[in-house]
């Protein structure tokens, strides 16, 4: 029964969420020129079949609907099982708990340690797959990954709940939301250590939807929001903090329409500030023209960034970006970017890598260097 809803149920949304991510959306040049290359995605025939002939397999089976996890499933390269990584692995006692008993959804609770514990329930139907993380009972999970890579036990406590859903609206139609349901609070110390100490480190997060999208490869459509703010982490030497990061999006088939983006976001170290990046509020337009990507902002786009590398311990490099503004319009692909209408103008530090590019001219992406457009 679970090999077989796993390839009916799970196998429905993640191949309508496959079906869904073939929608082209503009913008991808755009983020390649601030976000590193993504890794690729596994493949998700590869890992249905990983679940039903490793994972669910009979030999793993150990009644009263409880899996033994086989460590030599994710041990192995090449068909050579790793010996010392399928002892932490067990050392973690991990199983897996099957439950259908709401007659609806089938849930798979993972559990750690010699007690048990299930703090993320994973529930599958034919339409959706649910993944709820109830941080107040994971402190000994944590214990046992611990254990599992022989350390010691940090001392931990933990509170909040998180949840991510991804629902299947149609062919090829699916919507996702990740939220806070409770707020996030979390301190972890050495095992003689204090929690509220130099020592610790913390995070805190507010409840609220962090990101939703609604993304339609039928109708050539999308939807998406984004409010992450209050978030932050200490460590015994750097504090981080996401004061800011907000943006909707709206793809019609033509143009990515993006409004209210902005971004505040601080690092600092014995309590000065040793790095900051934000954006102002803006909204943008990005549209594909002639195998290019087009970005227009209102009334335009300033990023301002701090970096003190002495604070931070690491070599400064050449040169940081400081501030950039576009006033107007540029177009590009991976390699060049022009600048269409207005100017592009960054600041650096040291200064004599600056520029200002106004209308007509085409800055390279590596290295950079302004040009008359070809």
């Amino acid at each position: 029964m679970v090999r077989s809803r796993i390839s009916a149920d799970l196998g429905n949304v993640v191949h309508q969420t496959q079906a869904a991510a073939r929608l082209a959306l503009p913008g991808a040049i755009a983020l390649g020129y601030v976000v590193p290359a993504m890794p690729a995605v596994p493949d998700p025939d590869a890992v249905l079949g990983w679940l039903t002939d490793q994972v669910f397999s009979d030999a793993d089976y150990l009644g009263d609907d409880l899996f033994r996890f086989p460590a030599e499933s994710v041990c192995g390269t090449a068909g050579v099982v790793d010996p010392a990584c399928v002892a932490a692995v067990d050392q973690a006692a991990l199983r897996i708990r099957v439950d259908d008993g709401d007659g609806e959804a089938l849930h798979f609770y993972p559990q750690l340690g010699p007690d048990h514990d299930e703090p993320v329930d994973i529930a599958v139907t034919h339409d959706a797959l649910t993944i709820t993380a109830d941080l107040d009972g994971a402190a000994s999970a944590l214990s046992a990954v611990a254990a599992a890579l022989g350390a010691q036990a940090p001392r931990a406590e933990l509170a909040g709940q998180i949840a991510f859903e991804l629902r299947v609206a149609g062919p090829a139609h699916v919507l996702a939301a990740l939220a806070i349901d409770r707020p996030i609070a979390g301190a972890l110390a050495d095992p003689g250590g204090s929690l509220d100490g130099a020592g610790a480190v913390t995070f805190t997060a507010p409840a609220g939807e962090l990101l939703s999208i609604d993304l339609d490869a039928n109708a050539r459509t999308f939807a998406g929001h984004l409010d992450l703010g209050g978030i932050g982490a200490q460590t015994p030497d750097h504090d981080y903090l996401i004061a800011t990061a907000t943006g909707e999006a709206a793809f019609d088939g033509t143009a990515l329409e993006l409004s209210g983006l902005a971004l505040s976001v601080s690092e600092s170290v014995g309590q000065h500030v040793a790095a900051t990046l934000a954006v102002s509020e803006l909204a943008a337009t990005i549209a594909s023209v002639d195998g290019r990507e087009e970005l227009t902002p209102a009334p335009r786009l300033e990023l301002a960034s701090f970096v003190d590398h002495g604070l931070l311990g690491d070599p400064p490099p050449a040169f940081d970006v400081t501030h950039l503004v576009i006033d107007g319009v540029v177009r590009g692909d991976a390699a060049r970017l022009a600048v269409t209408n207005g100017s592009l103008s960054v600041a650096t530090s040291p200064s004599q890598f600056s520029f200002v590019a106004n209308a007509g001219t085409c800055v390279t992406a590596a290295p950079w260097a302004i040009a008359a457009c070809e």
